[in-house]
């Protein structure tokens, strides 16, 4: 970490000199843990700044909370967390001005991580404090030879932040209020008296235009940067609003193993809508960089907390049409900058993130069923690996099954065509581990812990519903 995310920018003081040298001083005579790199693991955060656009981003929140992000205010957004009854996990401060000490609220079930240039009364009204450093010129003569990290990711609390939560072994990050532009004639989602009357710009980009500071503008470049090494570590970063700086990153944005999600879904009973809320719940937290697409006719209700709807009319039968929905999907902008989709169906659970699959070679992966009675065997169609080199396979499939009138009889006659393009071998097809890729549990109490997916295919889709109530 030190080695990869210090050095980039210098921290800029905003009090004088001695005020700023008299903070660190008191800072490291007390007694305080200091910051110190732990090792990464799979939890994740979500980082709160004082962007305008974290009004409309409180649910977001809440339901990332429920899925089980971690929490890190900065600066005021503490207030404005507790405020919504969301308790930060954490709180950072960078901030050398007296006047910061107001954007501490106690609270025991938070962590503080206060700069060493913050004000004593910082230190005096926190709880629980971990003692961090910028990474400033001179700072090696406080610190002597005391372990500990230096952060020097760029200039602002926001960007610090991003560095820390690395030391503290994050890599999955989601971001909220990084707008860097005004909204409304606001720089920020509360009153923030510290930046009344600061100089402003206009900014046109993208055809659109923006109201910003300097500092907002010298952030957004900062950021670039950040990003690129934090990507290059692995991290995986995602980002709420629709500010300067989120219209400016663009598609540095774009993941390295971005996928789509994709189900067909377009009738059923109050089981299937029970269904397919806990498969979307167990997407969007171990998958949380993926397209969630509900595949469906013209007329019939989203799927809630999906991110798109794709409707194909329907003029055959269902297996007929879902495989054509499926195929037009793959071509449609949907998959642009995508490495593939993964098809499911409602009684599927994910337990992992599975995207790294795509980095395989292949066209079409899917696992074979091991206990399926026809001679030739059967692949399970309720979980496919799809990468773009694969709609051809979708389509000869698709005209098997057409041109064959004495197995157009769904289910089974779809997997009559799909076994025999398989055998074709024209196309690279890659067969995984059925145990890990579409288990299917004997009874309602096996063990499952070990597969990366989970079908509760026929009558098990009860012990789906019945094992993950909350």
């Amino acid at each position: 970490m030190k080695d990869k995310l210090n050095n980039l920018f210098p921290i800029k003081i905003n009090v004088r000199e001695e005020v700023f040298h008299s903070n660190i001083s008191s800072a490291v005579k007390r007694d305080l843990s200091w910051l110190k790199q732990l090792d990464l693991h799979d939890g994740k955060v979500i980082i709160v700044a004082g962007g305008p656009s974290i009004n409309g981003c409180e649910l977001q929140i809440k339901a990332m909370v429920w899925q089980g992000y971690k929490v890190v205010a900065l600066n005021n957004t503490a207030k404005w967390l507790l405020e919504r009854d969301i308790v930060p996990d954490f709180h950072i401060l960078l901030d050398a001005r007296d006047s910061c000490a107001r954007f501490i609220i106690r609270n025991e079930k938070t962590k503080y991580l206060i700069a060493s240039q913050c004000c004593p009364k910082v230190f005096d009204d926190a709880g629980e404090t971990v003692l961090w450093h910028p990474n400033i010129e001179g700072i090696a003569d406080f610190v002597g030879d005391k372990e500990t990290v230096l952060i020097g990711c760029g200039t602002t609390v926001g960007l610090q932040a991003m560095a820390i939560v690395y030391t503290l072994g994050y890599k999955v990050i989601h971001l909220v209020g990084y707008d860097s532009s005004y909204l409304n004639g606001e720089g920020h989602g509360y009153k923030q008296i510290e930046n009344d009357g600061e100089a402003i710009i206009n900014v046109v980009f993208a055809g659109r235009d923006f109201i910003c500071s300097p500092w907002m503008l010298h952030q957004v470049e900062e950021f670039k940067n950040v990003l690129r090494q934090l990507v290059d570590l692995d991290c995986l970063i995602t980002i709420a609003g629709d500010g300067y700086l989120q219209t400016t990153i663009g598609t540095m944005l774009a993941q390295k193993k971005r996928c789509v999600v994709a189900f067909v879904w377009q009738g059923g009973s109050n089981e299937t809508i029970k269904l397919s809320k806990i498969m979307v719940h167990y997407l969007r937290k171990n998958m949380p960089n993926a397209k969630i697409v509900h595949i469906t006719t013209l007329d019939f209700p989203a799927c809630d907390g999906v991110d798109e709807v794709f409707r194909v009319e329907r003029k055959t039968d269902f297996v007929d049409w879902a495989y054509e929905a499926l195929i037009k999907l793959m071509e449609s902008p949907i998959m642009n900058g995508c490495d593939g989709l993964l098809q499911i169906a409602t009684d599927v659970i994910i337990q992992d993130d599975v995207s790294n699959v795509f980095s395989n070679v292949f066209d079409v992966a899917s696992c074979k069923y091991p206990f399926y009675t026809r001679t030739d065997g059967a692949y399970c169609g309720d979980v496919n690996f799809i990468k773009p080199s694969g709609v051809q396979f979708l389509k000869d499939v698709l005209n098997t099954y057409r041109a064959y009138p004495e197995i157009q009889d769904g289910w089974e006659g779809m997997q009559t065509a799909y076994l025999e393009v398989v055998k074709q071998s024209k196309h690279n097809f890659k067969e995984l581990n059925y145990d890990a890729y579409c288990f299917t549990p004997e009874s309602a109490d096996e063990e499952v812990d070990n597969a990366y997916i989970v079908h509760y295919r026929g009558q098990r889709k009860k012990w789906m519903i019945d094992n993950h109530k909350s």
